[in-house]
């Protein structure tokens, strides 16, 4: 698969995208219900950043075959791809990678091909506009159109994967050319919104609510399952709107 990936607009069901999964499926799947999610016409679009630290490796990679799900790759997916091709036997230097240890010969190589093959970004087309796709962040002050047509360079690249300038600075100027950029990446308190940007990782693997941001209501949610005490009554409140969330 190249860098980029192109997605159609949904015609028959509902797109979300969501923040940095780390394995935490109980959340995630604890969203897909009380979204209503329904695999044979919505969409899971992910912003990387799906492997290391959280309780269920093994329900996490089952989701690369899904074929509702489509992700980019996280620095994370990177850092396991040098580690196997700088030795396949031995161990992730990640932070919450010592699942990888207990995978076999042969499944360490499938898992690894699988993910090569992830896109370092989506552009995904909705009723509003384009809206890209990418786990850390486009290079400041590049538009997205030039961020498309650079993304082949190693810099840009890297930058896509790493970059935590804008958050870290709270620089609002955006991304032109699109209508929304998603990526996780740099933790957040809470969704954060920088000019069309919506940061999206609340839990870097650990505490903390998954976000899901719902295009045709341009809305975002969060799930803690940790918080199912009480029986889900089949509402959803989102926590905030797009336009007013915290920037």
């Amino acid at each position: 698969m190249s860098d980029f990936l192109k997605l159609g607009k949904n015609t028959s069901g509902r797109d979300f995208i969501v923040g940095d999964i780390h394995f935490k499926m109980p959340d995630f799947f604890y969203g897909l219900n009380a979204l209503n999610f329904n695999p044979t016409r919505d969409r899971i679009l992910s912003v990387g950043d799906l492997v290391d630290r959280g309780p269920d490796p093994a329900s996490g990679l089952k989701l690369l075959d899904q074929p509702w799900f489509h992700m980019v790759m996280g620095n994370h997916e990177q850092m396991l791809i040098q580690a196997y091709d700088n030795d396949p036997y031995g161990s992730s230097p990640a932070r919450g990678a010592a699942w990888w240890d207990l995978i076999d010969e042969r499944s360490r190589y499938q898992i690894v091909q699988r993910l090569k093959s992830l896109p370092i970004a989506i552009e995904l087309e909705a009723e509003q506009g384009l809206i890209g796709i990418v786990h850390a962040d486009v290079p400041i002050g590049m538009g997205w159109s030039d961020f498309k047509n650079d993304i082949v360079n190693d810099e840009t690249k890297h930058y896509a994967l790493w970059g935590q300038e804008r958050v870290r600075d709270a620089i609002v100027s955006g991304v032109h050319e699109v209508w929304r950029v998603c990526a996780g990446h740099t933790k957040v308190q809470a969704p954060l919104r920088l000019g069309n940007y919506l940061a999206l990782d609340c839990t870097g693997g650990n505490e903390g609510a998954l976000a899901f941001y719902a295009v045709k209501e341009d809305r975002i949610y969060s799930f803690d399952k940790s918080f199912e005490g009480e029986e889900w009554d089949g509402s959803l409140s989102p926590i905030s709107s797009c336009n007013t969330l915290r920037s």
